[in-house]
């Protein structure tokens, strides 16, 4: 009971078990407030998140909350939501829209891994990092917008998004992760912000359309990945 509580007070649960309103299933958070922990796996059609369970406020979304959801097809948060957590919305194979509340400071990684319905998605401003796979295998995702503030965009983030044809990167961007955009096979031009120092191994693999690649001067290590798609470009 002790290692339940310390767990319980390190996570920023609450050590109540968990209770339900309508189909969601619910925490109340030790410091105030509402975290959505799950959602039918049988759940159809467009799902709108409540601004308040039993007057509090729900401002979370928890890991998993929403994954294997296969039939969910659009997902409308509260302007209360901060936090997305890690593989929220994994395989929800039918998602094609999601309204993220401009509050969100957070989203973990996976969050949307194989939604093979999104075909794009606003990144609100608050939203500091790009984590690892939150965009994995999005095979229909054509664009996405990143807000300036964005530091860092983890590996494997866009693997495997074959229809990504451009993204903008930002100038605030310092850091990109090992096959960022690993398998974009219609992705055309990059330009790499100033920022960036160090660009890691795979981060354009496999994308065979691509035609232009800008790197900035401050560059000091370029993985493998880059030197085979500098080479194509040169042929």
């Amino acid at each position: 009971m002790v290692c339940l509580t310390l767990l319980s007070l390190i996570s920023g649960h609450s050590p109540s078990t968990a209770e339900s309103f309508g189909d969601f299933t619910y925490e109340l958070l030790a410091d105030g407030g509402i975290s959505i922990v799950d959602y039918p796996e049988d759940a159809t059609g467009d799902v709108t998140i409540p601004n308040e369970i039993q007057g509090q406020s729900v401002i979370r979304i928890e890991n998993e909350a929403f994954a294997s959801c296969r039939s969910l097809e659009s997902i409308t948060m509260p302007e209360s939501i901060t936090s997305i957590g890690e593989r929220a919305f994994n395989q929800c194979f039918s998602l094609s829209n999601v309204d993220i509340s401009n509050k969100v400071t957070t989203i973990g990684s996976g969050a949307f891994t194989s939604c093979n319905s999104l075909t794009n998605l606003v990144i609100p401003q608050g939203v500091s990092e790009i984590k690892e796979s939150t965009f994995f295998h999005c095979e229909r995702l054509i664009d996405v917008t990143i807000p300036e503030g964005v530091l860092s965009i983890g590996p494997e983030a866009f693997f495997h998004c074959l229809r990504l044809k451009s993204i903008e990167i930002q100038e605030t961007v310092t850091s990109i992760g090992p096959s960022a955009f690993n398998e974009c096979i219609v992705l055309a031009a990059v330009s790499i912000p100033s920022g960036v120092r160090s660009i890691e191994e795979n981060v354009f693999g496999r994308c065979s359309r691509l035609k232009s690649v800008t790197i900035p001067n401050g560059v000091t290590s370029i993985g493998m990945g880059i030197l085979r798609v500098i080479c194509w470009l040169l042929r």
